[in-house]
């Protein structure tokens, strides 16, 4: 919640949100910045940048990083807010000064960084927990042009990483890969699962030239690309694989749906797949069995019944079931 606006704030912090009337309240002098009121223009023009965005900011000023944050920030600092401000960040966050070392050391000789997912142990609320975060690192500049600060733009993807990590889990316990298929192009984004299922090694790109090219000749009728005519290629099927180097025969089970729109144009595929190659297996017995019951049947001349034993506590046999 925004705390109210004091009519002495400077200029450059109004409309700033929470973060904009601590900062105006906050001791400044006590840090290496100096007092509000003879801020150089690049950091006011900084803040006030940071201040007015709606993604979680930080920016580190001079050698030491001292912290100046908004709204989102601290609300992803947890209950380190609101000692975080004006703090150092080696000392804000002692857990991963390392970590904010390499970015301070790069991003005053006017450097840049990016992190994707990036997983870091934070104590925020008092206990340590692992959080994934996307980070962009850029230099601030001074009036001299040089880099006097780091500006961070913070953004938490702990439970898009968790709920991967789950279907992950999850597809491994079940064995089904996970695709996406781009018909124009012919590429593939595939699980490791998938990958497997297909006998692919994890440096081989998948295409589905690739895939096809692995099915039994008899069955490359039923491929997507085969089917790309028609409203969604990807129906239920089931086919056979052969192994390159063994020759063995593997059956996947697969099914996809059109995820993308009209408007889009390019047509996007996902789906699942499946090895069926012992279920199969298992039918093909039990028709081979039904079959060879029935061939004996046939050829009998006698009459015959089927009939199950009754039996008593002790296992001796009383009676007889006709089936």
């Amino acid at each position: 919640m925004s705390a109210p606006q004091t009519d002495d704030q400077p200029a450059f912090l109004k409309g700033g949100g929470e973060m904009g009337d601590r900062i105006a309240r906050f001791e400044w002098s006590s840090t290496s910045l100096g007092p509000l009121h003879a801020w150089p223009q690049s950091l006011r023009t900084a803040t006030a940048l940071l201040l007015r965005c709606n993604l979680p900011m930080v920016m580190l000023w001079n050698p030491d990083g001292v912290m100046i944050y908004n709204d989102a920030y601290a609300e992803f600092a947890g209950q380190r807010h609101p000692r975080l401000l004006g703090s150092k960040v080696l000392e804000g966050w002692p857990e991963v000064a390392a970590f904010n070392a390499h970015v301070m050391d790069v991003g005053l000789k006017g450097g840049t960084l990016v992190y994707r997912d990036q997983h870091l142990i934070l104590h925020r609320n008092g206990a340590p927990e692992d959080v994934w975060m996307n980070l962009d690192y850029s230099p601030v500049l001074n009036e001299a042009g040089e880099p006097a600060g780091v500006l961070a733009v913070v953004v938490e993807t702990t439970e898009r990483v968790r709920g991967e990590q789950r279907l992950r889990i999850a597809q491994e316990a079940g064995g089904v890969g996970i695709f996406e298929w781009f018909p124009e192009t012919g590429c593939l984004d595939v699980s490791d699962v998938y990958r497997r299922i297909w006998g692919i090694d994890p440096d081989t790109e998948v295409t589905d030239t690739l895939l096809v090219g692995l099915l039994h000749p008899h069955d490359r009728a039923l491929s997507g690309p085969a089917k790309r005519d028609q409203v969604n290629p990807l129906e239920y099927t089931e086919y056979r694989r052969i192994d390159p180097q063994t020759g063995q025969v593997r059956w996947i089970a697969r099914r996809g749906e059109v995820v993308s729109t009209p408007e889009v144009g390019n047509r996007r595929f996902v789906g699942i797949a499946m090895d069926i190659t012992d279920r199969k297996r298992a039918e093909e017995e039990l028709r081979e069995s039904e079959a060879r019951w029935r061939n004996l049947f046939e050829q009998m001349q006698e009459g015959f019944f089927i009939a199950q034993a009754v039996r008593d506590a002790s296992g001796q046999v009383q009676d007889f079931t006709l089936l």
